[in-house]
């Protein structure tokens, strides 16, 4: 078992307090990317906007993503992956402040703050992870680093909906900002040590995000998967609490605490997937698997509404957690181990862009969908067949890697 980077012999002890700290920066960049679809129904009435805006607000936040992510590994080699991770928590806090401006305009710059933030964080996190982590439990390490995506939907989906029926949409911005704060000097305590191997001379790339295809056949094929998977969860992130309110017509609290069990059951299926994958040896068996399951859940969740019961779609939602936002961890560790070490953050941010543009194009096109039809299993119809997409492009990608040996 090798480890990337020579650390003192508490190895574990500074593997699981970075490990603690990086997931919970991933879980406040995700709990704010989340806190306007979540709370869509206040913020709406409260604007005057109609809801279905969502799509479009969460595709331009990953839009500003994609492009910061394909500056994040210059931030890294500079910054280092700790004073990285403390800029993209920082943003965060002025998307906050930038909503409580109850404007269009204010949740425009919102938006964009948090995008930034979202952009950054993952290959700050990966650079931090392959220092201090052991090679062989890598894809373990990063799917539970991943856990802090649904850990931040489950932290907005329980307080989001509460706060906002009590003090106003407005106090689960607050809330999270603070919360940030508080972070924010948590990280300072080890920032000098985390980041002894930056740069401060590393200068800014170019924005290209091909240098990802260089490395060959299989990492294309790997990253139009992580388009599809990605657009795929971001529909299912962005507009469950909106489909079960409007749709199925559950209270908002109620949806809120469904959302968090979505949530949870996808923390559990990144850490259980994350452990599959290492005893295979072989992530892209299961992201194939992940793939397939996940189109069926929303093949199932279209038929269960000719059933029209709330129950039978509650249990599916819950359910896809398992697939939906279960790859993510296996498909980082999986780009991180085609990557040489000193270029992990690279390849990390090239293979978040794919990601991100998937997250970019799913919202928009749901939302459309859902426009045009004014049928959410339409739209749910649509998303099952990119499940489909995405199974096919990890397949090329497996056939690519055997034509190659």
């Amino acid at each position: 078992m090798t480890i990337s980077k020579s650390i003192n012999p508490n190895s574990n002890g500074v593997t699981l307090y970075i490990l603690s700290l990086v997931t919970w920066v991933q879980s406040l960049c995700t709990a704010g990317m989340l806190l306007i679809p979540t709370l869509a129904t206040h913020i709406a009435i409260s604007l005057e906007v109609p809801t279905s805006l969502v799509g479009i607000q969460i595709s331009f936040l990953y839009f500003v993503a994609m492009f910061s992510s394909l500056q994040s590994a210059t931030f890294v080699r500079r910054f280092g992956g700790c004073r990285t991770s403390q800029i993209a928590i920082i943003f965060v806090i002025l998307g906050c402040m930038m909503a409580l401006m109850n404007s269009v305009y204010g949740m425009l710059a919102c938006t964009i703050f948090l995008g930034l933030a979202y952009g950054i964080n993952g290959p700050a996190a990966a650079d931090l992870l392959t220092q201090f982590t052991p090679s062989a439990r890598r894809n373990l390490i990063f799917s539970i680093k991943q856990t802090g995506v649904p850990l931040g939907g489950i932290l907005i989906s329980i307080t989001g909906p509460p706060l906002a029926s009590l003090w106003g949409w407005k106090s689960a911005f607050v809330a999270i900002g603070v919360v940030c704060l508080l972070t924010l000097f948590i990280l300072q305590h080890r920032r000098h040590y985390w980041d002894e191997s930056r740069n401060p001379l590393s200068r800014t790339k170019k924005l290209n995000f091909l240098s990802f295809l260089d490395k060959g056949r299989p990492f294309l094929w790997l990253g139009a998967s992580g388009f599809f998977l990605s657009s795929v969860q971001i529909c299912l992130l962005s507009f469950a609490v909106i489909f079960m309110v409007e749709s199925l017509l559950i209270p908002l609290i109620t949806a809120g605490f469904v959302a968090s069990i979505i949530h949870f059951s996808g923390m559990v299926g990144r850490i259980s997937w994350g452990f599959v994958a290492d005893l295979l040896g072989d992530s892209i068996l299961v992201l194939l698997f992940l793939s397939g399951m996940t189109s069926l859940f929303f093949i199932i969740l279209v038929i269960s509404g000719y059933f029209s019961s709330a129950w039978i779609s509650m249990i599916v939602l819950i359910a896809s957690g398992l697939s939906v936002i279960s790859w993510n961890g296996v498909y980082l560790a999986e780009a991180a181990r085609r990557s040489d070490s000193n270029d992990v953050s690279e390849a990390t941010a090239a293979a978040l862009t794919f990601t991100f543009f998937g997250a970019l194009v799913g919202p928009s096109l749901f939302g459309l969908v859902l426009w045009y039809t004014n049928s959410y299993h339409a739209a749910f119809l649509l998303v099952s067949f990119q499940g489909m997409l995405a199974f096919f492009c990890l397949w090329r990608c497996w056939f690519s890697d055997n034509q190659s040996v």
